[in-house]
């Protein structure tokens, strides 16, 4: 268990990429088909097939892309490890709960402390100086709020010092995603922070949208304040012009798009296309799959990806520890929309173990409908626990329900 658990951070991390860049991008492809196949050998395992479908047609439309057009063989190889790592969201396994949660808390006290010890290196906090083995810090970012959601359900089903423990352990990931400078990292955080405290707290929702409102109303007084302006102007949300704004970059992809919308322009070509612009990505996992594959590809990983919401959906109504570790998803969208974390194939089996998680705690009796069951049983005196099955003897029952013995 500790070598696989070793395995998993090693390649989530990226430290892998120190020996090989494509050991991380291999090997976590290998790793989530390997995780596909044990939970289905699991007799707990509940399969998704439609996932693992999705997966296959992917990898497919992948390979005709790649006879169509003009592409090399170790760009589709990375494309085909990338798609065929989906195949581990079909299968949902409540018995390696334990294992996710285990490889999770590493892989976010070691990216804290890796952002951390960056920041403190460059002795300043801003955008491009923190850096990963295998990517950028915008992905460290993402990580770190895909696990957020875990650490603080964890510390929620504690008391204590263990809690404040865990607490503090969660704050230093919050500060190191801001240490990290992204701007779509902040903004992630910010979603999932008010997503918890919004869940079914009237009087928080009041005064958070109160602030938010206030802030948005009195935006240019508060931009003329020294302090205010310089954080702005050093997380570049004032002061800052890019030379390829997303807008253009979306506008040039779609140009190629609509040129060959069946099978795209062959999988790792996006480069060579915005190398005009010196960009090497579309910014968008949708953008990025339909460009590469084809619209048809896009939409099965729109579907997979958005068929993925129905658990923080399903979590409103169930209870609010479900709510909160389908946060998850929400943080892998969020990235989504400017990055394209799904051609990392370390970040979809992170994606894995947290949907792992969020499936498990649907399988869960809410702490309601136990207290109602647990109620239900005394007051009407069953010989049978509702919860445990355990049956009762006559003197554990109420005395008004007890039978005299003949």
């Amino acid at each position: 268990m500790s070598i696989l658990i070793l395995i998993f951070v090693l390649l989530i991390t990226g430290i892998t990429s120190v020996v090989s860049h494509p050991l991380t991008l291999l090997g976590s492809a290998a790793t989530a088909i390997s995780f596909t196949f044990l939970g289905i050998l699991n007799p707990s395992c509940r399969i998704k097939p439609l996932y693992f479908a999705s997966s296959v047609l992917l990898c497919i439309l992948c390979l005709l892309s790649f006879e169509r057009n003009v592409a090399t063989t170790s760009s589709t190889m990375h494309i085909l490890a990338c798609y065929s790592s989906l195949a581990g969201l079909s299968v949902a396994v409540p018995q390696f709960s334990d294992f996710c949660r285990k490889v999770c808390v590493i892989v976010f006290g070691v990216l804290s402390c890796w952002i951390l010890a960056q920041t403190i290196r460059a002795g300043t906090v801003a955008s491009w100086t923190v850096s990963g083995t295998a990517a950028a810090g915008n992905l460290m970012a993402a990580q770190l709020n895909m696990i957020l959601p875990m650490i603080l359900i964890m510390a929620f089903d504690t008391f204590g010092t263990r809690r404040n423990m865990l607490l503090v352990f969660a704050g230093v990931g919050m500060a190191a995603i801001v240490c990290v400078g992204s701007r779509n990292g902040i903004g992630s955080l910010l979603i999932t922070l008010t997503l918890i405290t919004l869940f079914k707290h009237i009087r928080s929702a009041i005064l958070i949208c109160s602030t938010m409102m206030g802030t948005i109303m009195m935006s240019e007084e508060l931009m003329q304040l020294p302090f205010i302006a310089s954080v702005l102007h050093r997380f570049r949300f004032v002061g800052y012009r890019s030379e390829a704004p997303r807008s253009l970059i979306w506008s040039v992809c779609s140009e190629y798009i609509f040129a060959r919308p069946w099978l795209g322009i062959g999988p790792g070509r996006t480069a060579s296309v915005l190398a005009v612009m010196d960009i090497n990505h579309a910014h968008n996992n949708f953008v990025q799959v339909a460009i590469e594959c084809g619209i048809p590809a896009a939409l099965i990983a729109a579907f997979v990806f958005g068929s993925l919401l129905q658990l923080p959906a399903s979590g409103l109504l169930h209870s609010r520890r479900a709510f909160v570790l389908s946060l998850s998803v929400i943080a892998y969208l969020a990235h989504s929309m400017t990055d394209i974390p799904m051609h990392h194939p370390q970040q979809t089996l992170l994606l894995i173990l947290c949907v792992n998680e969020a499936r498990r705690a649907l399988l869960e009796v809410p702490e309601t409908a136990q207290s109602t069951a647990m109620y239900r049983t005394s007051a009407f005196g069953s010989d049978v626990d509702r919860i445990s099955g355990r049956r009762e003897t006559p003197a554990s029952q109420p005395a008004g329900f007890q039978m005299k013995a003949r």
